[in-house]
């Protein structure tokens, strides 16, 4: 929806960071905004994306809104590499095809600001995109600065921060209509009040959400069955003591409601496991809350960041299907009365850092995490259904599990810039885990302690001032976990990747330009089977995969006159499994990885233009996305599915009514494609793409 993001006036794209961002010199600043350039902290320090030495997508508040992203789900469709499974909030994410349905913990980092959300249950809290300054996705692995979690990359939401010299009230409200189904509304609410002027700020953003669903359950003479709401709100305050020393903190609070994401067939109509006439929902609520120090000295930046994140998940009334014997033969069903997660985190980090702008510059820090995860008791039923009326089977269960994490780390980072034109730097992180695990049916907890040690090293030659070419070797990791009945643990899985890349800003033509290639071996891969030799014999996960990435990306930003803008982004991944050490495993050797799209494109053009004396523009922007494949050898060769491809056609028009109000109407998935987005259909448990939905805008912004 166009009220996604909103770029604060005043803000720009540099951040808050005092003597920092000062230091970036002015001819850089001047190109930067010839070529509309955002400044990004992928290294936590400023720096144009021009000079990163890795590949990144960095988007714009004002892009996040023009290209109609609202959550993590719209992101997809813009930034090509990134894969986002939805399947309610166990959404998986990957990036760069290092991709796992075993094992435990995410896959891809999530920050908020200086805030690490990184789930390492893997069910990821979606951060809603609105009233953001802009939206860094961090290819490849981030072991060296982000540590775990970001093993195939890292997301960072960076948000509008207060301002300290301006009152500002905004409101946008949206009406959105799908091609059928009910209709939805949005409203999105933005304050901003120096408190003190110059000394400290607030502001508060809110977003409340109605989407009126369009799947009907007609067994249970229910329509609309996945509507959902939403109530989201993010208070940030920001105190500048003095002595270039500031104090910020950001409170987060998610509630949210919705019914099934998955399940819809063909004729858009929902049907519940065992001839039931339940109807599935979830409630959806967490909690972020960050206290950042930040002091600004003339040759160094020291940070604290300190984090505590709460999420509260209940689903309830959830069924699925599995073809375990060879089709057509019927189909067993699993169904889930009711069961709730709860996830807390406790993290801080510190951090200090040379300024910005030096020909040396590093960065030292340290990182500790407190994360406890807990299933409350449930039972569910699993069996071939009997015919209608027929009782349930008798339950298994109930099963409960808690979980506790205590991890620390030690990291640091130094480059040093050589004769103006080449710059050359490596780093390292140590990380240390120690779980524990208790579950249901086991008396004593399993304990284990996992290490990994993560390094980078990059090296980054101008060939001209508008020129950059650079090669990288990072490595990330995932950390290990347990098995059951006292089996084995399973280590931390890792991956190296290898990168070259070039980076051209012309903006005599307005031509931006980036593209890569890319190696990464994904080993230690986690996995369930039974070993080659007798000793041992369970069906347990082990670390006994070995998978090989390679790829190409490319991005293209050409703005022939001020008034068109023309993009162009696409990447093309090939993910193959190289070594299988395990018996009754779910892959062979040369199977593809899950859920990665062997492609994805997407291209936009963009026209600003006055109508009548008044500001406007207008917006086409396509995207498509290959197939994802699934699979499950161990059950048998027919147990495959796979995602559709995706055909993603968006239009947004916009025209600034008045000096304080804006109108818009837009067009999301104008080709009405209702295909699967993700490859799990096998199961029942994969979403298909929401209906051709039109919309309807009224923004007000008053200073």
């Amino acid at each position: 929806m166009p009220a996604a993001a909103r770029e604060a006036p005043g803000n720009g794209d540099l951040p808050a960071s005092g003597a920092a961002s000062s230091a970036i010199n002015s001819s850089q600043d001047e190109e930067a905004a010839a070529l509309k350039e955002v400044i990004v902290t992928a290294q936590k320090f400023p720096q144009r994306a021009f000079e990163v030495p890795m590949s990144l997508a960095a988007i714009g508040g004002p892009e996040l809104q023009r290209s109609l992203v609202r959550s993590l789900d719209d992101l997809e469709f813009v930034v090509p590499g990134l894969t986002v499974v939805d399947n309610g909030p166990n959404s998986r994410i990957d990036i760069r095809g290092v991709s796992n349905v075993f094992g435990q913990g995410a896959l891809v980092g999530s920050y908020l600001d200086e805030a690490d959300v990184t789930a390492l249950s893997g069910l990821a809290i979606n951060l809603y995109s609105y009233d953001l300054q802009r939206v860094e996705v961090l290819r490849g692995p981030q072991g060296t600065l982000y540590g775990e979690g970001s093993i195939g990359g890292t997301i960072r939401y960076i948000t509008n921060k207060p301002d300290l010299n301006r009152t500002e009230i905004s409101m946008d409200a949206t009406a959105l209509f799908d091609e059928y189904g009910a209709p939805s509304q949005q409203i999105v609410a933005v304050a901003n009040a120096p408190i003190a002027p110059k000394n400290l700020g607030l502001r508060v953003a809110a977003d409340i959400e109605h989407d009126g669903g369009w799947v009907d359950q007609p067994a249970a003479n229910q329509k609309n069955i996945n509507s959902r709401d939403i109530a989201d709100a993010r208070i940030e305050g920001l105190w500048k003591i003095g002595g270039n020393f500031s104090v910020s903190g950001t409170q987060v609070i998610h509630r949210g409601t919705t019914g099934p994401f998955t399940g819809e067939d063909a004729q858009g109509n929902y049907t519940q496991v065992f001839n039931l006439a339940t109807t599935p929902g979830i409630e959806d609520h967490y909690d972020v809350s960050n206290v950042t120090l930040e002091w600004d000295g003339e040759q160094a930046q020291l940070v604290n960041s300190a984090t505590h994140f709460r999420h509260n998940l209940e689903e309830k009334n959830y069924g699925f299907t599995f073809q375990l014997t060879p089709p057509p033969t019927p189909r067993f069903d699993e169904y889930v009365p009711a069961v709730r997660t709860l996830d807390e985190d406790w993290s801080d980090e510190l951090r200090l850092s040379s300024s910005a702008g030096r020909s040396l510059h590093w960065i030292v820090g340290s990182f500790y995490r407190v994360f406890s995860e807990g299933y409350l008791p449930y039972s569910y039923y699993f069996a071939l259904p009997g015919v209608p009326g027929s009782p349930l089977p008798s339950p298994y269960g109930p099963i409960s599990q808690s979980s506790h994490s205590k991890s620390w780390s030690a990291f640091g980072d130094v480059s040093y810039q050589v004769l103006g034109r080449l710059s050359i730097g490596a780093g390292a992180r140590y990380f240390r885990d120690e779980e524990r695990l208790l579950a249901s049916g086991v008396a004593q907890a399993q304990t284990g302690t996992y290490t990994s040690t993560d390094p980078r090293f990059y090296i980054r030659y101008g060939l001209s001032g508008n020129v950059n070419v650079y090669a990288s070797a990072a490595k990330g990791f995932r950390s290990g976990g347990f098995n059951q009945l006292g089996a084995p643990p399973y280590q931390p899985e890792n991956v190296w990747t290898y990168e070259l890349g070039a980076k051209m800003r012309l903006a005599e033509y307005g031509v931006s330009t980036d593209a890569d290639v890319f190696w990464s071996d994904y080993g230690d891969y986690q996995i369930i089977g039974l070993p080659p030799l007798p000793a041992q014999q369970l069906n347990i996960t082990r670390n006994a995969g070995t998978a090989r990435i390679k790829g190409v990306e490319a991005s293209l930003r050409w703005s022939p006159t001020s008034a068109w803008k023309i993009g162009l982004d696409g990447d093309y991944i090939d993910g193959r499994f190289v070594k299988i050490d395990v018996l009754s495993s779910a892959y062979n050797v040369g199977d593809p990885l899950d859920i990665v799209p062997r492609y994805q494109l997407t291209a936009s053009g963009e026209r600003d233009f006055t109508w009548y004396g008044r500001a406007a523009f207008t917006r086409l922007e396509y995207s498509q996305i290959a197939r994802e494949p699934f699979r499950n050898r161990s059950i048998g060769p027919w147990y495959y599915s796979q995602s559709d491809y995706i055909y993603m056609l968006n239009f947004n028009a916009s025209i600034q009514w008045t000096a304080d109000a804006r109108i818009g109407a837009f067009v999301q998935n104008l080709l009405n494609n209702r295909g699967f987005t993700g490859p799990f259909v096998i199961e029942t448990n994969a979403t298909r793409e929401r209906p051709r939905t039109f919309g309807v805008e009224l923004s007000v912004n008053v200073r």
